[in-house]
């Protein structure tokens, strides 16, 4: 890979992590504004492991651009 497909790659990857930082943040803070009630607590677990999954997917991308 060149450094332009690199570049492009990584700044997508980027922009995934930081919109997935901001939506769990504004879920564990205003977890009213997307769910009512328990439901919503039972809910938010399920969206912080599904980011988890995603952080590890996108460091074992970067690493896989890097060999």
């Amino acid at each position: 890979m060149n450094k332009l497909q690199k570049t492009i790659i990584s700044l997508i990857l980027a922009g995934m992590s930081w919109s997935l930082s901001v939506g769990l943040y504004i879920g564990i803070l205003f977890p009213s504004l997307f769910f009512s009630g328990s439901f919503g607590l039972l809910i938010l677990p399920i969206f912080i492991v599904y980011g988890m999954i995603l952080i590890f997917l996108t460091f074992k991308i970067i690493k896989s651009i890097e060999d």
